[in-house]
């Protein structure tokens, strides 16, 4: 492919996938700052519209195959011609499910849905242009970073997400992916201005005196990263193995998530409030773990009925908190001054996602484009090492890849 059709190509993509996905990233603002408002409803009330929005959930995923989940495995898929799918219809499941799904609060994150709506309508696009087949999955490729980009507003960390998830080293792909990550980042800032994904202040510069504690953060982090891999696995088989109608399954998970959320809302929906909220105030230790695991399990639960919803932003509010609990730990007994709460909060968000995505680089750059903090890269490339290597050591499988299987197992399982 030449340079000018290149660039044309990463134009288009950027534009379209840009706003589509920066639109649905809007939607899901609005219906989590006004979700509250449902859960003022009478009791009944919420329970039956619960019901009724887990029904249209499980006929949205019968009528795009693929399309429920993060997202992110299908894209990895598809670009190896494992699965093809429906670019328009994958689009459609994955907007409305994902925007009717946040009204009840399920525990998911915008990226991985974001990523699969940015690939689907890229992919649907190069159709209605008569795209040849190579090309054409390119288009999937460039959109699913330009999703990526739109939903986190970070175009370098998009590209790195393409080499080092999807595995791609195609030059010319890699130039079209990031001139529609570059662009989709424009029309998000467009829409949303430079606020941050996160509301945290700025970090300080962490002293040298304090690096020891960035390896046994790391460690901590770790061990419940690699919890969560293993419990969203068996939440997922368990939900498969229950045999009753796909759809009642979902309604019913619905009403469940709806009951929790009447007793526990903060810890509904993608995790951002919930991270905002424990920075804010000083909780003990103990409420803090129990924070954590209550996340943890309910993000496996949400994501065990196949809604199309992702894990990205929860396991970051996760790794997150971990970092607010041991920094709390620390300043309990006069460890730490109050200054590098941050620092504990971005460390511990670095050591969950290379843990539970094992993606190294990654998770250095995305954190560092969600923060600025330039000085913080050794820090963080300091923990992502660490988490990384810890997690490969006790045999955890990196999460899309378990995901990536499961969903061809039960293709095979239909044959």
């Amino acid at each position: 492919m030449n340079l000018k059709k290149t660039l044309l190509y990463g134009l288009i993509i950027g534009t379209f996938s840009g706003s589509i996905v920066s639109f649905y990233r809007y939607a899901l603002s609005i219906i989590e700052k006004n979700r509250i408002n449902f859960y003022n409803l009478n009791f009944i009330i919420i329970l039956i519209i619960s019901f009724i929005i887990g029904l249209i959930v499980a006929k949205l995923l019968q009528y795009a195959k693929y399309s429920g989940g993060s997202g992110i495995p299908q894209i990895k898929l598809e670009k190896e011609k494992k699965i093809e799918t429906d670019g328009l219809k994958v689009s459609i499941s994955k907007f409305f499910g994902g925007a009717i799904s946040s009204v009840v609060g399920l525990s998911f994150g915008r990226e991985g849905p974001s990523i699969q709506l940015g690939g689907a309508f890229s992919k649907y696009i190069a159709q209605k242009l008569k795209i040849n087949i190579e090309e054409n999955s390119d288009f999937l490729i460039a959109g699913a970073c330009a999703g990526l980009s739109a939903a986190f507003s970070a175009p370098i960390s998009s590209v790195i997400f393409l080499i080092e998830e999807i595995n791609v080293f195609k030059k010319s792909t890699i130039i079209m992916a990031f001139v529609s990550s570059v662009v989709a980042d424009f029309i998000s800032v467009i829409i949303f201005g430079l606020k941050p994904v996160f509301d945290f202040s700025k970090t300080t510069d962490l002293t040298i005196s304090l690096y020891f504690h960035i390896f046994l953060l790391a460690i901590l982090v770790s061990i419940f990263g690699i919890l969560f891999n293993k419990l969203l696995l068996k939440f997922k088989t368990i939900f498969n193995d229950i045999n009753i109608a796909n759809e009642i399954k979902i309604a019913f998970s619905f009403m469940i998530i709806a009951l929790i959320g009447l007793k526990f809302f903060p810890i509904l929906g993608s995790g951002i409030s919930i991270l905002n909220f424990v920075t804010s105030k000083k909780y003990n230790i103990y409420i803090l773990l129990l924070i954590i695991i209550a996340k943890i399990l309910l993000t496996c639960f949400s994501y065990s009925t196949g809604a199309q919803g992702g894990i990205f932003l929860p396991i970051l509010s996760i790794g997150g908190i971990c970092g607010v609990l041991y920094f709390t730990i620390l300043n309990k007994f006069g460890f730490i001054s109050d200054v590098f709460l941050p620092n504990f909060i971005i460390i511990g968000m670095c050591a969950i996602l290379s843990s539970v995505v094992r993606t190294p680089m990654l998770a250095v750059l995305l954190i560092f484009e969600l923060n600025g903090n330039i000085n913080t890269l050794l820090a963080l490339s300091i923990t992502s090492m660490v988490s990384y290597f810890f997690s490969y050591s006790l045999g955890s499988i990196p999460i899309y890849e378990s995901l990536a299987e499961a969903i061809l197992e039960k293709d095979n399982k239909k044959k």
